[in-house]
């Protein structure tokens, strides 16, 4: 950040600021990750980055949802949603899309939430970023039945193992409800196969068996 700062380039420090943001989150560090990704949208607002603009208010908006303010998530992932339409890169579209699915599954509106889990991983066939694919596989799990969910489940577990990229300690809970409430509705038995199933899928594999689910 201080090399940016030095330098004067405020592309870079924007770009730092949203990663620090996004360490912060990952870590519940919520009010610096808040400042930061705040600081990182009115740069890039400021420098008419579009690409850049949607990845910060994207995660902004998942931020203020861990924080319990849904409606101003909403209000930030539409703008986000309406300078997509203008940009054709993957990156931004998967991770804005995998956003506003959880932003609205939060709101109660499932099946605007499904479509945008689908929308974020038709991106995937092919962009193939794997950053992105295992929160979409989570989200998409958690608005299909027991049997896919699992499988759905085991696959971004996999990914995540595979890329490095663990789930966010503030989602950690939830996570876990949703495993145990899913262990509740198949035997112990089918729960081992069907999430041995997922596991065993590649990324491709994972993001074919995903859009069947549509």
């Amino acid at each position: 950040m201080w090399l940016y700062r030095k330098l004067e380039d405020k592309h870079g420090i924007a770009t730092a600021l949203r990663a620090l943001g996004i360490a912060a989150h990952n870590e519940a560090n919520l009010d610096q990750a808040r400042f930061s990704c705040e600081k990182s949208v009115e740069i890039f607002r400021e420098l008419g980055d579009r690409s850049c603009l949607i990845l910060s208010l994207s995660s902004l908006a998942r931020l203020l949802q861990h924080q319990g303010e849904l409606q101003n998530a909403f209000v930030i992932i539409q703008e986000a949603r309406k300078i997509l339409d203008g940009v054709e890169k993957q990156l931004e579209a998967s991770g804005m899309f995998d956003v506003f699915g959880r932003i609205v599954h939060a709101l109660g509106n499932h099946p605007e939430a499904r479509k945008h889990f689908l929308d974020g991983l038709e991106f995937q066939k092919v962009g193939k970023d794997a950053h992105f694919v295992p929160s979409l596989l989570e989200g998409l799990a958690s608005s299909s039945g027991p049997q896919p969910a699992i499988r759905l489940l085991g696959a971004a577990a996999s990914l995540r193992i595979k890329t490095n990229l663990p789930l966010m300690r503030v989602e950690q809970d939830e996570y876990e409800r949703t495993i145990a409430a899913l262990k509740t509705r198949v035997s112990e038995a089918d729960f081992r196969s069907l999430w041995d199933e997922g596991f065993a899928m590649t990324m491709d594999d994972a993001i074919i068996f995903a859009l069947k689910q549509g």
